[in-house]
């Protein structure tokens, strides 16, 4: 059985403009995402994102810390409101304290058993307002683990 997919057969070329080579890179696909978007509270997004991430990738972690740190940076991480966003879930509440929704800033900083855990590993809730967003709080405390 043979499937046709065009009405006129062509050769396959190459359309990746990102790199000389043609070949397509996360680093190109990066830089292609950035010169495609211009609005300036992106740019300026891009440009923490940058900070977060140099200091991300230089500290002395193992990978799956760092990747983690990145899906939490990002809101890649499956918590009670992501899943009820998506209909996986029917609940937002946070199963682990019962005192709200468990939303990434909650289940990361703000719930009062994550708050222990902090608190045991010293890492504590020092320089947090509510007025921090979980974003500046992790660059805040990983610019500190940096020594930076």
């Amino acid at each position: 059985m043979e499937i046709l997919l065009v009405k006129h057969p062509q050769e396959d070329i190459c359309v990746w403009s990102g790199e000389l080579t043609g070949e397509s890179t996360v680093r190109s696909s990066y830089g292609n995402l950035l010169t495609k978007n211009s609005n300036q509270e992106m740019a300026n997004n891009n440009i923490i994102g940058r900070e977060f991430y140099n200091n991300l990738w230089h500290i002395d972690i193992p990978n799956k810390i760092r990747i983690t740190n990145w899906r939490i940076y990002n809101n890649y991480i499956p918590t009670f409101r992501n899943l009820y966003n998506k209909r996986i879930s029917n609940s937002v509440m946070c199963l682990r304290c019962k005192e709200g929704p468990e939303t990434l800033e909650h289940a990361i900083r703000d719930c009062p058993t994550i708050q222990e855990v902090w608190l045991e590993l010293n890492f504590g809730k020092q320089g947090t307002t509510s007025n921090d967003t979980l974003q500046e709080w992790i660059r805040e405390h990983l610019t500190r683990s940096s020594g930076q």
